[in-house]
């Protein structure tokens, strides 16, 4: 009796014993990642998720920046797993440590617990991989190799008959066991040094395999010419050039076949390019009589698609065929008749206008030029305006004369003078359309064309250059006409509501010498309430200030390549 109430009390107390020990581990583990876990021998077991997360994210970011070693015959190549492409994220890696030993189920959780203290538990490192860096850094790793080299022909002109340069093997890298340790590295934290392993490279084509085909080849060479068409254009390929292209190839059972070698056609493709494409052109558009017309019609754009091309020459000539049609793909004009109503072209949102009465022959005719290219401009909405990219090179090429400019503190002649009086009424077309300005700069002197003063804006492509935002609901219509010496642009959109008032110019200082100060104000209203106010400031300085050209002025010598300064 007394020997079964030792066993009993011995058992009692092992059971308590345990039951201590169960409780103090999940006490332990309590609010805290589960003691025994680690990741890339990292210790994580005891500390909560915070700590964890602390301690794993300086490690990541120390060793993203520490270099991996790679030898190779004597020479060292050092990157860091950043530049391989690794990203580690440390904090999906706590989250799912944070979850182990935390079932439901009590009975797993603790079984989980207790094997995690005795044995440990390691938590994958979480991480992602940019294969195109990757892919780059192997190149360097990779660079070397000495691949092996596979029998090819070569085709004799002055015979007309297939040669055979013989095969070469080589040796390369072992990529898998090369990927295998980086990752390893990777999981480890680790940048011990990767020793990379020479394996035998072996060609798959053989000159064996090529003295088999070269009846075939020459047969195929005789099938030249080749003509290709895209539309009404159409090229010949000669003997020379198919003979070229000729190649064997190996399928996945090891059966050899003639082949022909797209990167070539490809790279004939490529010239055939300039002849071959253009852009599509959108219509031209113009408001006649309250609606939206057409004035030029829109044309479709082509495009020689390489890929398919390169693949349907290849299949048709290896298939006897000796007339191949080049892939053309279609580009729709963005703006045609059948989408003008869609374009939200539906009022008058606001003109600007100006009088260029008194210029030179010169300046009225670059002032024309300038207003017809800007005439028909269609702005998407959101899209903003650059009067430098919408006018395009001004130069005697694109039909502008020499006139006087603003430039370094001088009035020299330069291709494209009066442009500016285009630009001011843009501006002011703007302002009064309720547009968002984004760039406007005043003229360095007060100009008598651009009255009243103050409401100027003058550009000199790139810089300084005229901005501004269509900032309303549907397209933007640029129109442009000129009768007699008065220049109108006017802007036709959707109305949203918004009323545009425009308060001055104003004039806020002037003096003996002829500098002034003004600023002109425009007003955004909407139900009544001011939506935005934006003031445009001019400074104008004395005319004085700056030479006026010479008797005999010379023209720009290079009218295509523009100042880098002006004002």
């Amino acid at each position: 009796m007394n020997k079964m109430r030792k066993t009993i009390l011995i058992a009692l107390i092992s059971l308590a014993v345990l039951a201590a020990g169960f409780l103090s581990l999940a006490l332990a583990n309590s609010g805290n990642i589960v003691l025994g876990v680690k990741t890339a021998g990292v210790i994580l077991g005891g500390k909560n998720q915070e700590e964890a997360q602390a301690i794993l994210r300086e490690k990541a970011a120390n060793f993203q920046n520490q270099k991996i070693v790679f030898l190779f015959e004597g020479e060292r190549i050092e990157i860091t797993p950043n530049s391989l492409g690794f990203s580690i994220n440390a904090d999906q890696t706590i989250k799912e440590a944070a979850a182990f030993g935390k079932n439901k189920n009590p009975a797993i959780a603790s079984i989980n617990q207790i094997y995690s203290l005795i044995f440990g538990q390691k938590v994958p490192l979480d991480y992602s991989l940019d294969n195109k860096k990757f892919n780059e850094a192997l190149k360097t790793i990779l660079s070397g190799e000495t691949p092996a080299v596979n029998a090819r022909f070569l085709f004799n002109s002055q015979n007309q008959d297939f040669e055979i340069i013989s095969e070469r093997s080589g040796q390369v890298i072992n990529r898998q066991k090369l990927t295998q340790d980086i990752f390893e590295n990777i999981d480890r934290f680790s940048n011990s040094p990767i020793v990379l392993a020479l394996v035998q490279d072996n060609p798959r084509i053989t000159r064996k395999i090529l003295e088999s085909k070269k009846e075939e080849a020459k047969k195929l060479a005789d099938r030249a010419p080749i003509t290709l068409r895209a539309e009404n254009l159409s090229w010949q390929i000669e003997r020379q050039q198919l003979a070229d292209w000729i190649a064997v190839e190996k399928n996945a059972l090891g059966m050899s076949s003639l082949t022909l070698r797209e990167d070539e056609i490809k790279d004939l493709l490529s010239s055939l390019v300039p002849a071959v494409n253009h852009e599509p052109v959108n219509a031209k558009l113009a408001w006649n009589q309250e609606k939206i017309e057409a004035f030029v019609p829109s044309q479709d754009g082509k495009k020689l698609d390489i890929e398919k091309s390169a693949q349907e020459i290849k299949k048709e000539i290896l298939d006897e065929k000796t007339e191949i049609y080049l892939r053309i793909d279609s580009m729709p004009a963005e703006i045609n008749d059948e989408n003008i109503e869609t374009l939200g072209l539906n009022s008058l949102l606001g003109r600007g206008e100006s009088d260029f009465a008194g210029s030179s022959y010169n300046r009225s005719q670059n002032i024309k030029v300038g207003a017809t290219k800007l005439n028909g401009v269609l702005l998407k909405p959101g899209q903003e305006f650059s009067f430098g990219d919408a006018i395009g090179e001004i130069s005697q090429q694109t039909g502008y004369l020499t006139e006087i400019v603003i430039k370094k503190n001088q009035l020299i002649p330069e291709y494209g003078g009066g442009i500016c009086q285009v630009s001011t009424t843009v501006f002011r077309a703007a302002v009064n359309s309720g547009m968002k300005i984004t760039q406007r700069h005043p003229h360095a002197f007060v100009v008598s064309y651009y009255n009243p003063i103050g409401f100027d804006a003058t550009v000199y492509p790139p810089n300084p250059d005229l901005k501004f935002i269509n900032d309303t609901p549907g397209h933007l219509l640029i129109q442009s006409k000129i009768e007699g010496t008065k220049i109108t642009f006017e802007f036709y959109g959707t109305a949203d509501g918004r009323e545009t008032k425009v308060i001055g110019p104003k004039i806020l200082e002037s003096k003996p010498d002829g500098s002034m100060k003004t600023v002109i104000t425009q007003e955004i209203w909407r139900d009544g309430v001011l939506e935005r106010k934006n003031p445009f400031y001019s400074n104008y300085k004395s005319p004085s200030l700056y030479a006026k050209p010479s008797a005999s002025p010379t023209p720009t010598p290079s009218p295509s390549v523009p100042p880098t300064t002006t004002q």
